[in-house]
């Protein structure tokens, strides 16, 4: 069984080749294993921006940022959802 980083960076790159539902599937893999990963919550999340599942990706960005609230990248990818749904004030707010 490959360690959850490694199949991520996988995920990742397939996400760089607009491989989306291999991304999703990965990420779905290392979250039916660690269902609190909070890079699997992030990329999991971000492909569901780019499959324009929003209230999906705001859900999984949620609790990515929860998990991981000192990253950045997570608060801007949650923002990028909630402007997705209309949300403007949720999303500034970040």
């Amino acid at each position: 069984m490959e360690p959850a980083r490694k199949l991520l960076q996988t995920a990742w790159g397939l996400q760089a080749t607009g491989d989306i539902d291999g991304a999703a599937a990965i990420c779905e893999e290392v979250l039916g294993r660690e269902p609190e990963n909070a890079s699997a919550l992030h990329a999991l999340g971000v492909a569901m921006n780019r499959r324009e599942d929003f209230p999906r990706a705001a859900d999984l960005l949620e609790r990515a940022v929860a998990r991981r609230p000192s990253d950045p990248v997570y608060h801007v990818d949650l923002g990028e959802s909630y402007r997705n749904l209309g949300q403007y004030r949720r999303a500034t707010a970040l």
